[in-house]
């Protein structure tokens, strides 16, 4: 079966363990990796866990609709999670990190917040 080549931005994401995106103001650039991450099954590539941090009132619409709209239902890879501050955010990575096995062994696994 012949399948449709990989354009440049998709060949980015091949060879990748993990998918970490800041997604407190909305941009489509930033939605489109974000797609090619968590739709990668249906491209043909195996699945990874997608991360995504959003500074809490940082934007005046909130977190955009896309966003909003995953689900750990459809999507058991994609987790994301709300920050205060840029401390709040680094531990919460760091917690995301060490629970899919990407970070040390000192850190015992945590809840991670939801949005």
């Amino acid at each position: 079966m012949l399948k449709k080549p990989l354009n440049y931005s998709q060949t980015q994401l091949v060879d990748i363990d993990v998918a970490i995106f800041e997604v407190s103001v909305p941009s489509l650039g930033t939605g489109i990796e974000l797609a090619h991450a968590y739709l990668r099954p249906r491209m043909g590539l195996k699945p990874i866990p997608v991360f995504t941090l959003y500074e809490k009132d940082y934007w005046p619409n909130n977190l955009s609709s896309m966003i909003r709209g995953i689900t750990e239902e459809e999507f058991p890879n994609f987790k994301g999670a709300e920050y205060s501050t840029v401390e709040e955010a680094a531990s919460i990575l760091e917690v995301f990190l060490y629970n899919i096995g990407k970070f040390g062994t000192s850190h015992s696994a945590k809840s991670l917040p939801p949005y």
